[in-house]
Protein backbone atom coordinates (compact mmCIF):
# COMPACT_ATOMS: atom_id res chain seq x y z
CA UNK A 1 0.00 0.00 0.00
CA UNK A 2 1.14 3.82 -1.07
CA UNK A 3 2.04 6.46 1.58
CA UNK A 4 -1.34 8.55 0.16
CA UNK A 5 -3.77 5.15 0.99
CA UNK A 6 -1.88 5.03 4.26
CA UNK A 7 -2.53 8.19 5.14
CA UNK A 8 -6.47 8.72 3.62
CA UNK A 9 -6.85 5.02 5.71
CA UNK A 10 -5.91 6.55 8.91
CA UNK A 11 -7.97 10.24 8.44
CA UNK A 12 -11.11 8.13 7.33
CA UNK A 13 -10.16 5.80 10.36
CA UNK A 14 -9.73 9.51 12.36
CA UNK A 15 -13.04 10.75 11.34
CA UNK A 16 -15.00 7.16 12.25
CA UNK A 17 -13.55 6.97 16.07
CA UNK A 18 -14.28 11.02 16.83
CA UNK A 19 -17.93 10.10 15.68
CA UNK A 20 -18.63 7.47 17.47
CA UNK A 21 -18.21 4.89 14.54
CA UNK A 22 -20.46 4.43 12.12
CA UNK A 23 -23.16 3.15 14.04
CA UNK A 24 -23.49 6.80 15.87
CA UNK A 25 -23.65 8.41 12.99
CA UNK A 26 -27.70 8.76 13.44
CA UNK A 27 -27.50 9.96 17.47
CA UNK A 28 -25.75 13.24 16.04
CA UNK A 29 -28.67 14.14 14.58
CA UNK A 30 -32.09 15.12 16.44
CA UNK A 31 -34.51 12.27 14.99
CA UNK A 32 -31.98 9.58 16.11
CA UNK A 33 -33.63 10.49 19.45
CA UNK A 34 -37.24 9.88 18.55
CA UNK A 35 -39.09 6.73 17.70
CA UNK A 36 -42.34 8.11 16.06
CA UNK A 37 -45.52 5.50 14.93
CA UNK A 38 -48.89 6.51 13.29
CA UNK A 39 -52.25 5.74 12.89
CA UNK A 40 -54.75 6.65 10.46
CA UNK A 41 -58.65 6.88 9.96
CA UNK A 42 -60.46 7.74 6.63
CA UNK A 43 -64.06 8.80 6.29
CA UNK A 44 -65.69 12.06 4.36
CA UNK A 45 -62.51 12.20 1.81
CA UNK A 46 -60.29 13.01 4.52
CA UNK A 47 -57.68 11.34 6.98
CA UNK A 48 -57.40 11.43 10.47
CA UNK A 49 -54.13 11.22 11.93
CA UNK A 50 -52.66 10.39 15.39
CA UNK A 51 -48.83 10.09 15.37
CA UNK A 52 -47.52 9.33 18.47
CA UNK A 53 -43.56 10.70 19.17
CA UNK A 54 -41.33 8.42 21.72
CA UNK A 55 -38.73 10.75 23.15
CA UNK A 56 -35.56 9.10 24.26
CA UNK A 57 -35.32 9.30 28.24
CA UNK A 58 -33.30 12.67 29.19
CA UNK A 59 -33.93 14.13 26.14
CA UNK A 60 -36.85 16.33 25.02
CA UNK A 61 -37.84 18.87 21.60
CA UNK A 62 -38.83 22.02 21.24
CA UNK A 63 -42.77 22.11 21.71
CA UNK A 64 -45.29 23.64 18.80
CA UNK A 65 -45.15 26.43 19.35
CA UNK A 66 -42.30 26.78 21.84
CA UNK A 67 -43.51 29.63 23.33
CA UNK A 68 -39.93 31.79 22.77
CA UNK A 69 -39.64 33.95 19.48
CA UNK A 70 -35.62 33.37 19.51
CA UNK A 71 -36.40 29.58 19.41
CA UNK A 72 -39.64 29.48 17.04
CA UNK A 73 -37.52 27.98 14.31
CA UNK A 74 -36.83 24.89 16.41
CA UNK A 75 -40.30 23.89 17.00
CA UNK A 76 -41.57 20.51 15.96
CA UNK A 77 -43.50 20.99 12.85
CA UNK A 78 -45.65 18.22 10.94
CA UNK A 79 -46.02 18.46 7.60
CA UNK A 80 -48.16 16.05 5.41
CA UNK A 81 -47.54 15.14 1.48
CA UNK A 82 -49.04 13.32 -1.15
CA UNK A 83 -46.46 12.28 -4.17
CA UNK A 84 -44.28 14.62 -2.62
CA UNK A 85 -46.28 17.29 -3.17
CA UNK A 86 -47.99 19.59 0.24
CA UNK A 87 -50.92 18.16 1.38
CA UNK A 88 -53.23 20.53 3.72
CA UNK A 89 -53.85 19.47 7.55
CA UNK A 90 -55.03 20.69 10.50
CA UNK A 91 -52.66 19.69 13.15
CA UNK A 92 -53.32 20.12 16.79
CA UNK A 93 -50.43 20.15 18.81
CA UNK A 94 -49.98 19.17 22.18
CA UNK A 95 -49.36 22.22 24.79
CA UNK A 96 -46.31 21.48 25.79
CA UNK A 97 -44.09 21.37 29.26
CA UNK A 98 -42.63 24.63 30.54
CA UNK A 99 -38.78 24.43 30.84
CA UNK A 100 -37.51 27.55 33.29
CA UNK A 101 -34.18 28.54 31.96
CA UNK A 102 -32.46 31.41 34.09
CA UNK A 103 -30.54 32.63 30.83
CA UNK A 104 -33.41 32.64 28.19
CA UNK A 105 -36.44 32.34 29.85
CA UNK A 106 -39.51 30.37 29.56
CA UNK A 107 -39.84 27.33 26.90
CA UNK A 108 -42.09 24.44 26.28
CA UNK A 109 -40.72 21.56 25.47
CA UNK A 110 -42.06 17.70 24.49
CA UNK A 111 -40.63 14.76 26.85
CA UNK A 112 -41.41 11.06 27.17
CA UNK A 113 -44.33 10.46 25.13
CA UNK A 114 -46.31 13.02 22.50
CA UNK A 115 -49.66 12.92 20.31
CA UNK A 116 -49.84 14.85 17.72
CA UNK A 117 -53.17 14.45 15.82
CA UNK A 118 -54.67 15.84 12.68
CA UNK A 119 -57.50 16.19 9.71
CA UNK A 120 -55.77 15.50 6.25
CA UNK A 121 -57.65 16.82 3.45
CA UNK A 122 -57.20 13.50 1.17
CA UNK A 123 -57.68 9.83 1.53
CA UNK A 124 -54.61 9.14 -0.42
CA UNK A 125 -51.61 7.27 0.98
CA UNK A 126 -49.91 10.01 2.88
CA UNK A 127 -46.18 10.77 4.00
CA UNK A 128 -45.97 12.64 7.51
CA UNK A 129 -42.50 14.49 7.44
CA UNK A 130 -41.77 15.29 11.25
CA UNK A 131 -39.08 18.21 11.34
CA UNK A 132 -37.48 17.78 15.37
CA UNK A 133 -34.70 19.42 17.44
CA UNK A 134 -33.49 17.41 20.92
CA UNK A 135 -31.66 18.57 23.28
CA UNK A 136 -30.41 17.22 26.50
CA UNK A 137 -32.12 17.56 29.63
CA UNK A 138 -28.54 17.01 31.40
CA UNK A 139 -26.46 19.56 33.18
CA UNK A 140 -24.16 19.80 29.68
CA UNK A 141 -27.93 21.11 27.87
CA UNK A 142 -26.32 19.87 24.82
CA UNK A 143 -28.43 20.14 21.26
CA UNK A 144 -28.64 18.08 17.98
CA UNK A 145 -28.67 19.09 14.65
CA UNK A 146 -32.24 19.17 13.34
CA UNK A 147 -33.73 16.12 11.62
CA UNK A 148 -36.41 14.67 10.13
CA UNK A 149 -38.79 11.79 10.64
CA UNK A 150 -40.51 10.57 7.76
CA UNK A 151 -43.73 8.03 8.20
CA UNK A 152 -45.76 6.40 5.15
CA UNK A 153 -49.25 7.00 6.37
CA UNK A 154 -52.71 5.41 5.34
CA UNK A 155 -51.17 3.67 2.36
Amino acid sequence: MNASRILASALVMAVLLAAGGPANAQSKKSDGKVKATASAKKAGGQTTVTITLEVEKSWYLYANPVGHDDFASNRTEVEFKVGGKKVAAKIEYPAGEVKKDKTIGDLKIYKDKVTITAVVDTTEAITAEIKVNSCSLGKDGRCLLPGTVTLKIAE
